[in-house]
């Protein structure tokens, strides 16, 4: 497969099609659980320190399974899910309409659904004994990463975790933004490391003062993410324009679709897709089929996931056209202790793709338990 097919998945999950599994399932179980980070992470919007995620495991008659990861976070604001809506949207509809052969096309809730999706995609693989990368046609055993830095209390908070990351082999960091905290960090971190290429991630906040997003965009980073709302696409646009960094994508790329229309309007030239944010590894395939041609840079961004969404993204983050380091960082970068076997990096510090059948991970039910995991069974 190379980068121009977004039809890596489409027997195994199609972007839209939850209803034809590739074998009958017999009881799905989701699992509600908290992941405790090593540190806050802060955004211009919002602080976790806690990560609720809800996990699918799908089941079918002959015992085999397959496990997915919804990444919605705790509450609404870098999208409209949240993780208790997404496992109300999980419990009383997408799940009973996988077992019950009925489509249900994912737009309300992506993150839902992508995780439905993952969960066929990992037993369907496991039946087969191939793994995620092989099938997407990954062709790196590892992969470059770069560190995604929260808001710090001061400049030497900063630099003290972005040389944690650089000591873990981040190939490259990228600071999270806002008016007030832009410039005067992104000059702090360069002059304490020179040659480390630096990004900047806005979401959204610049956009009653754009033209502070474009002393940013001048500041010598490599690209400026999401300076502006989802929405402001010809804002975007307009910093695109005249900024000396590129703009990349986030929250402004909800599907294939989008992508083609945000880029054709000029609005960026970076793409971060998400397979969490546009409804799956198949859509995500076909977002990157749409950057690629329009002559767009793309990277796999991260959702804070455990070891189960991570290795996924990870996997989708080795395919030929993901040609920037990806945001998904070793396990220890986040947890002490992850749900699954850990994500780690090779001796260069790049993450290592995971190999084995499925995803390459999956959570210990006994560890699920032990950490006060909910368990509730949705069965035909």
């Amino acid at each position: 497969m190379t980068a121009e097919d977004p039809a890596a998945l489409t027997d195994l999950a199609a972007p839209t099609d939850l209803a034809a599994p590739t074998t009958p399932i017999a009881r799905c179980e989701l699992w509600f659980v908290e992941l405790t980070l090593r540190r806050p992470f802060r955004t211009a919007r919002d602080t976790t320190d806690h990560r609720p995620l809800t996990l699918v495991r799908l089941i079918d008659h002959d015992g085999a399974e397959g496990w997915g990861e919804c990444a919605a976070l705790a509450a609404p604001g870098y999208s409209t899910e949240w993780a208790d809506g997404a496992f109300v949207a999980l419990r009383d509809h997408l799940v009973p309409a996988l077992l019950a052969g009925v489509t249900i096309a994912p737009a309300a809730a992506p993150m839902a659904a992508a995780a439905v999706e993952m969960a066929r995609v990992d037993l369907a693989l496991r039946r087969s004994g191939r793994s995620l990368a092989s099938r997407v046609g990954a062709r790196r055993p590892a992969v470059p990463w770069c560190a995604v830095v929260g808001r710090q209390p001061d400049i030497d908070a900063l630099l003290g975790v972005v040389g944690d990351r650089v000591a873990m082999g981040a190939a490259m960091v990228k600071l999270k933004v806002e008016p007030g905290w832009d410039v005067v960090a992104v000059t702090a971190v360069r002059e304490a490391f020179p040659g480390l290429d630096v990004a900047a991630d806005a979401n959204g906040a610049y956009d009653t003062r754009p033209w502070d997003a474009v002393a940013l965009a001048d500041a010598g980073i490599v690209y400026l993410e999401q300076p502006v709302a989802p929405t402001a696409v010809l804002r975007s646009a307009e910093i695109a324009r005249v900024g000396a960094a590129p703009v990349a994508l986030d929250e402004t790329l909800g599907d294939p679709a989008g992508v083609r229309a945000a880029l054709a309007a000029g609005a960026g030239s970076v793409c971060n897709v998400k397979p969490a944010r546009v409804g799956g590894l198949g859509p995500a395939m076909a977002c990157l089929a749409e950057a690629r041609a329009a002559r767009s840079r793309c990277f796999v961004g991260g959702m804070l996931e455990s070891g189960l969404g991570r290795a996924a993204a990870v996997a989708l983050a080795a395919v030929p056209g993901f040609d920037l380091p990806c945001d998904l960082g070793p396990s220890a970068a986040y947890v002490d202790d992850d749900l699954t076997e850990p994500i780690r990096t090779d001796a260069s510090g790049a993450v290592v793709v995971p190999d084995g059948p499925g995803l390459g991970r999956c959570p210990d039910v006994e560890e699920l338990l032990r950490r006060g995991a909910r368990r509730t069974v949705v069965e035909p």
